[in-house]
């Protein structure tokens, strides 16, 4: 064909790479559409899947692990006190002076002997279907009932031979032995227990520790792709639609980011929060009640100690072991023992400083707040009177002064451990209203992230891609 001179030769046709492009704008719109709903409904249902394996978690450390451990202390310290009377009750014998104290006593051992009992069943039914705990429940059963056999003939056999103060028979010494020795065979089996607990939600709190953390890492991609997918959107929808924002899609970016960033931060908190509930508050309580169970065995050791000439050295050297673990100070005596606590009792009292070892010495290490320094200086005070009166029924025993030692400590002796142990028991209290609170709170914290929040936010984030999508795509129509 000739050209025409003059005249411009005609533009090469495009239309076929406008419908091209025509067509490949709906294509990439639909498929960031589709990513970021994809990437929200996934962020949502992790979101609620880990919120409620972090509850679940605050929930199993303060509905099953600390009531199964207070319980198993609880009845340590009652059996404690059970063989604590049985000795008071075998120490008065048939002593007209001493009867008052004698059914006093009495009246204790029973009381404890319930206390047992309900501690008992809150363990068994904190046990589960555990089959190597309710083992051990089994035979703790077995033996608390051995116990309270062998106690039971030892005072009936008490009161048939009518034995003066101090004076019982070796029948009765004999019995009294076999049940003091099934206690602390049972007294075992219950630390097993409560030791067997704690450290299976140890292991299980390090695995889901471990397994939270990766799973906050899986969340963190999901959401940074669930974000990009979003700036990704409103970019083609910007360079295909040549329009500046799209409002929908604006505010489901602004509502992944919220979801994404409070979430994560949410969730580490309350992972915090769980682990200083468990290092923190549990520890502190966990001090306080196995203080309060050696302590009752202890102060059993005393009576023990005067029930039983042929093995007070024993019991002496027993009650000496138990004091170190409470209050560790540098005493090679029990007799030096009393002056040395003296000392640490006052550095603490005057500028808080703690100069011991032990249970206590834990306790007053992790007081961190005036309600509890000042319920710690308190039992502190009341322990180191406590000690002294020990130390005034061995002077009595030492002088041959058996029926002043036992009245001392049936009396005075008792008044001031009770006294102690009341002490100790408003620190226990402190730590648990600190704990209960520290539970409380991170299950209410973490409430609507279980499911209400995540999942709304994620259906709002899917239903503003539909709008913001969906008047483009019908451009294209």
């Amino acid at each position: 064909m000739a050209v025409i001179l003059g005249q411009k030769p005609a533009a090469p046709a495009r239309t076929g790479k406008r419908r091209a492009s025509r067509h490949a704008a709906p294509f990439w719109i639909r498929a960031f559409a589709v990513v970021a709903a994809a990437a929200a409904a996934s962020v949502a249902l992790a979101f609620a899947s880990v919120a409620g394996q972090v509850q679940d978690d605050i929930t199993e450390l303060g509905a099953r692990i600390v009531p199964q451990v207070a319980a198993t202390e609880n009845l340590s310290l009652a059996l404690s006190d059970m063989d604590a009377q049985l000795a008071n009750v075998l120490l008065a014998g048939d002593d007209p002076g001493l009867a008052g104290q004698r059914t006093a006593s009495l009246d204790t051992y029973e009381k404890d002997r319930q206390r047992a009992t309900t501690a008992l069943q809150q363990v068994t039914a904190v046990a589960g279907t555990d089959a190597d705990a309710q083992k051990r429940v089994h035979d703790v059963l077995e033996q608390f009932g051995q116990y309270q056999k062998l106690a039971g003939q030892a005072m009936v056999l008490g009161d048939h031979e009518g034995n003066d103060a101090g004076q019982p028979s070796q029948d009765v010494l004999f019995l009294q032995r076999q049940a003091t020795d099934v206690l602390h065979t049972t007294q075992n089996g219950v630390r097993d227990l409560a030791n067997s607990n704690v450290d299976l939600f140890d292991q299980s709190y390090r695995d889901r520790a471990n397994t939270a953390a990766d799973a906050r890492l899986v969340l963190l991609a999901l959401g940074c792709l669930l974000v990009a997918t979003l700036i990704g959107l409103q970019v083609v929808l910007r360079l295909r639609m040549h329009r500046r924002v799209n409002p929908a899609i604006a505010v489901a970016t602004v509502l992944a980011g919220w979801l994404v960033i409070g979430g994560l931060l949410l969730l580490g908190n309350e992972s915090g929060r769980l682990g200083n509930a468990k290092e923190g508050a549990f520890a502190s309580l966990r001090l306080a009640w196995q203080a309060r169970s050696v302590s009752y065995d202890a102060h059993a050791d005393e009576s023990r100690y005067l029930l039983d000439p042929d093995h007070a050295q024993r019991y002496e050297h027993d009650f000496f072991e138990k004091s170190q673990s409470l209050a560790g100070v540098y005493a090679p005596t029990l007799a030096e023992y009393d002056d040395n606590l003296g000392v640490v009792v006052t550095v603490y009292t005057t500028d808080g400083r703690v100069e011991m070892d032990g249970l206590i010495a834990g306790m007053l290490r992790t007081a961190d707040s005036a309600d509890e320094r000042k319920a710690a200086k308190l039992m502190l005070v009341t322990y180191l009177t406590y000690q002294r009166s020990d130390a005034a029924i061995r002077d009595y025993m030492a002088s041959g002064q058996l029926r002043p030692a036992i009245q001392l400590n049936a009396g005075a002796a008792s008044q001031q451990f009770d006294d102690y142990i009341e002490a100790l028991n408003r620190l226990v209290n402190t730590n648990q209203a600190g704990f209960d609170a520290s539970i409380t709170g991170g299950e209410n914290a973490l409430d609507g992230w279980t499911g209400t929040i995540p999942y709304g936010a994620g259906a709002l984030i899917v239903a503003l891609v539909v709008v913001g999508v969906w008047p483009r795509l019908n451009e294209y129509r």
